[in-house]
């Protein structure tokens, strides 16, 4: 994801998998990083150098009974959340966590949604 890079790095320091894609295979716990609707939008600089990036953050854990992934993910966000406020991007809003299903694997999860309003242009 253009932007992105960096929060990846970042977001590697909580000990999770960290893809910017969808995997095929889910770890226990991992984070997938990928672009959302309106994924750049031109931004508001003088010189318009620069786009506001948004992505969708999903933290997703092993689906081990709603309790217990219930437990894991606020365990995982509890980690996640602070790298997001100390990076350039910015916490939009978080889906309901619970069970989700992309029809190839199962997991517990939520989808954070963040921007970032400097992503240079390359």
């Amino acid at each position: 994801m253009i932007g992105a890079d960096e929060l990846a790095a970042d977001l590697a320091g909580t000990g999770v998998d960290v893809f910017t894609y969808v995997p095929e295979v889910l770890p226990e716990a991992c984070l997938v990083l990928e672009p959302d609707q309106d994924y750049l939008i031109d931004g508001d600089t003088f010189d318009r150098s620069t786009f506001t990036g948004r992505g969708v953050l999903w933290a997703l854990v092993d689906l081990l009974g709603n309790e217990q992934a219930a437990t894991d993910l606020d365990a995982l966000l509890t980690q996640v959340l602070p790298v997001i406020r100390s990076s350039e991007w910015s916490l939009v809003a978080m889906t309901k966590p619970g069970p989700l299903n992309n029809g190839v694997w199962l997991a517990y999860g939520a989808a954070l949604t963040i921007t970032n309003p400097n992503v240079p242009i390359v």
